[in-house]
């Protein structure tokens, strides 16, 4: 089962919204295919993503193609995006930027207020058939590199995360990532993947027009990372708790012990479930997840691999630490 077939065939279900248009399971498979029927098969692709439909349109179509897709951010500066041009000489670069005006490639295609760039040098790739996705890492140990995703890993990790949080198609959910992050992207998969309605929202949630639509569409899950956890108690997570929400999470980084006690404690106020969730963009990404039974019990851990994971501790000369309250590298 490919992830495109799978999604596919929820047909009349909403899929996505903006707030002006709604598209459909089977409106979204018709519109990516005609957004990337100019676009070679199996080409490698700069998609440069913004949360709005055209981005996850083209994402989508160039999936049906086989295409191997690079997202990244729509406020890359043009210092970095030259220099990973360099280094990896994409067939097209997909952007609704104005302001790109990139050696080597002319414009190829126009669809809506987006733009399909072609690169005028002749450049064939030997790409793995198995490689579905460059994502960049978050450069922590160095400078940034990219991560080479599977079909599979793909697939593998977004069915994990479905069954290890329990989504199900009456699910709704609203972007408050970019869907070029690995964990924003992997939000997008496994929603998209189980037949959920997804909100795209560009909006931070310092603003008021975040929780005008938040209000509105009632999502039944949100996702956050420490960041977003530390605005949400600066407003006494005013409005957040709507009637509909089921759960919410954290990923992305630990979250102090001081805010992570708030978070647990308005939790169990509302019993509404909190889940911290580890993750690696090299795992596509999220690696475990603690059940919520265990938040004061195993107060911060990042829990349990998800299923057909292991974690290991391994001391600095490799061998495995089975005794607790020892310092050592997570494999």
């Amino acid at each position: 089962m490919t992830f495109l077939n799978h999604i596919y065939k929820f047909k009349s279900k909403l899929a996505i919204s903006d707030g002006k248009v709604k598209y459909t399971y089977s409106s979204i498979e018709k519109k990516s295919k005609s957004y990337c029927e100019k676009i070679y098969k199996r080409s490698l692709v700069f998609l440069i993503f913004d949360n709005d439909i055209d981005s996850i349109l083209f994402y989508l179509g160039l999936l049906k193609k086989k295409c191997v897709i690079f997202p990244l951010n729509q406020n890359i500066k043009i210092e970095s995006l030259n220099e990973l041009i360099k280094n990896y000489q994409p067939n097209f670069i997909i952007t609704s930027r104005k302001d790109l005006n990139i050696k080597n490639f002319e414009s190829f295609v126009k669809i809506k207020n987006s733009k399909i760039l072609k690169n005028n040098l002749s450049v064939e790739h030997k790409l793995n058939k198995d490689l579905c996705l460059l994502m960049s890492t978050s450069g922590t140990t160095g400078s940034p590199k990219l991560v080479k995703l599977s079909y599979s890993n793909y697939l593998d990790n977004t069915k994990k995360i479905i069954k290890s949080l329990n989504l199900n198609n009456k699910d709704k959910v609203i972007t408050t990532l970019p869907l070029s992050y690995t964990y924003g992207l992997s939000i997008l998969n496994s929603h998209l993947f189980i037949g959920s309605s997804i909100y795209l929202n560009k909006n931070p949630i310092t603003k008021k027009d975040f929780w005008d639509i938040y209000k509105k569409f009632k999502p039944t899950i949100f996702y956050g990372v420490p960041f977003i956890y530390e605005i949400l108690k600066r407003f006494s997570f005013k409005d957040f708790f709507n009637k509909n929400l089921r759960l919410f999470a954290n990923a992305g980084g630990s979250i102090s012990d001081k805010l992570l006690r708030e978070i647990l404690k308005i939790s169990l106020n509302y019993n509404i479930p909190f889940y911290q969730m580890y993750g690696q963009t090299e795992a596509s990404p999220r690696m475990s997840l603690l059940d919520p039974k265990f938040n004061l019990s195993r107060f911060n851990s990042i829990g349990k691999p998800l299923t057909g994971g292991k974690f290991q501790i391994i001391d600095s000369k490799k061998k495995i630490i089975k005794k607790p309250y020892k310092v050592g590298e997570l494999v």
